[in-house]
């Protein structure tokens, strides 16, 4: 049968003394989709004898210094062209029954990507299985023999609110804490993130209305080809505050207020802009229009959020506004411009009015016409009275 890589471990543990056996597992998953993982089994040479760990691996024996100390082992490395495959080859790259057919130290492990505004998350699952011996019983207390280093990479940070029995190295990988003698499961997760501006113009006409913005990625950080997935438009280069940043411009004109705010809340669903519950009402009365814009905004979790996501959006309605109605909001240089906070749901609200012309037109027209009557009446009334005063004279 096919010996595993700890099986001469467990055969030889009643000569171990603690703290003596070392494994070292280092897996890294690369952005480009590739794979490596590199492992070192060592061993004490106070207590160990090359001739000894020969015996149990095919692998050339190297020395190691840890602590000063020397150690004796080997090792082993393998390239991966996907994720899933490494994933995949995990639950077989340890197996700790001395007849090889036990389960290897990870039951399951699996990798994905989640791909958003700011870049991609990825995702690390797992769940790892005790040492057992090759009649499938737990060896038991092996924590105390052999010191785990199992550490996982991928691109980005890790989020440290993620971690489920993980902890954060100080090289920015993750080390799992893994048992030799209870079921672990483990969770972790990487967030590779990159600057993105979103500019968001809307403009409300007397009866109709228009927006234009751009949305602009950082080109230190995200490629053309990222770029250009998510979206038709065509790509051009933009310069906000010293930085390059290559995007695509947004914008459509509309009829009437009402189809403006369909086409909002329809970029709101496929998320091009970070607004919900998006209303924009026209109010009239006789004398005068009134204008209501509420909206709400989106917040984007996530660490390093602030740094890396600048959100702004202006509004432009027809007459005064009405600053006391502002929300979340304030003027600049006549304009609305709306707060944005990517960890809070903000609500948003402002009000514009206008005296309606026409109905003034109209009573100043209907009053002048009044008016130039009863002067007519008058002076007809006065000259005939005058002609017939003078008819009876």
């Amino acid at each position: 049968m096919k010996k595993s890589i700890l099986a001469a471990l467990v055969a030889i543990l009643a000569l171990v003394f603690a703290g003596c056996v070392r494994m070292d597992l280092n897996v890294d998953f690369n952005k480009d989709g590739t794979g490596a993982y590199n492992m070192v089994i060592a061993y004490n040479s106070q207590y160990f004898q090359e001739d000894q760990i020969a015996k149990s691996s095919s692998e050339p024996i190297k020395h190691y210094n840890y602590d000063g100390q020397d150690w004796i082992g080997y090792e082993k490395s393998k390239d991966f062209d996907s994720w899933k495959d490494l994933a995949d080859e995990l639950p077989e790259l340890q197996s700790a029954g001395t007849d090889g057919e036990n389960k290897g130290l990870f039951q399951s492990a699996s990798i994905d990507k989640k791909v958003g505004l700011l870049g991609t998350t990825y995702v690390f699952d797992a769940e790892t299985l005790p040492i057992s011996t090759s009649d499938g019983n737990s060896i038991g207390s092996l924590d105390s023999y052999i010191k785990f280093n199992i550490n996982i990479r991928m691109p980005g940070k890790p989020v440290e609110s993620s971690l489920k029995n993980a902890v954060i190295n100080e090289d920015g990988s993750v080390s799992i804490q893994y048992s030799a003698d209870n079921n672990v499961v483990v969770h972790a997760e990487f967030e590779d993130r990159g600057g993105v501006r979103l500019d968001l113009g809307i403009t409300v006409n007397n009866d109709s209305g228009e927006y234009s913005g751009t949305v602009g990625y950082d080109t230190s950080f995200f490629s053309k080809d990222f770029i250009s997935a998510g979206t038709n438009k065509k790509l051009k280069d933009f310069s906000y505050d010293g930085k390059n940043y290559t995007g695509y411009e947004i914008g459509d004109e509309y009829d009437s207020i009402s189809e403006l705010t369909d086409a909002l809340s329809d970029m709101s669903k496929d998320g091009s802009v970070l607004l919900n519950n998006i209303s924009i009402k026209k109010k009239s009365s006789f004398f005068t229009d009134t204008y209501v814009f509420d909206a709400v905004t989106v917040p984007v979790s996530g660490s390093d959020v602030e740094s890396n996501l600048i959100c702004k959006t202006t509004l432009s309605m027809p007459g005064r506004i009405d600053k006391d109605s502002l929300k979340n909001a304030d003027v600049d240089d006549g304009v609305i411009v709306f707060e944005y906070q990517p960890d809070k749901e903000l609500k948003l609200h402002a009000e514009t009015s206008q005296v309606r012309i026409l109905p003034i037109v109209l009573i100043i027209a209907g009053v002048l016409i009044l008016v130039t009557g009863i002067v007519i009446v008058t002076v007809v009334l006065v000259s005939k009275k005058k002609r017939n005063s003078t008819f009876q004279g």
